[in-house]
């Protein structure tokens, strides 16, 4: 734990230390400390919110502790970031119907 607070320390703008860390909370046994890697995932969001994967790895730790809304919400936040790159996708493949389907 102590080489993560460190690579936090260190880590001006990155947000992976914080989801690797959050990462550590949820699988900590015998309980997860799922409550620290919320904290840690919304870190990691607040520097990079573009990225879906932070989004899942919030949602799936508000689930696991009940918090439902929370993790709706967050899951939405992945899907709508997922649909936006998709649409982006399919922009750069000048296949614009489906980039504007993607996209609206």
């Amino acid at each position: 734990m102590l080489d993560f607070e460190k690579a936090i320390a260190f880590s001006s703008g990155d947000a992976n230390p914080f989801v690797n860390r959050g990462d550590l909370f949820q699988r900590a046994q015998p309980v997860g400390r799922l409550a620290e890697a919320i904290d840690d995932y919304s870190r990691a969001i607040s520097i990079d919110s573009n990225n879906d994967i932070f989004h899942r790895c919030k949602a799936h730790a508000c689930l696991k502790m009940g918090r439902l809304e929370e993790a709706i919400e967050s899951f939405s936040d992945a899907f709508r970031q997922t649909y936006l790159d998709r649409g982006q996708t399919y922009e750069k493949l000048s296949r614009n119907e489906e980039a504007q389907l993607a996209l609206s």
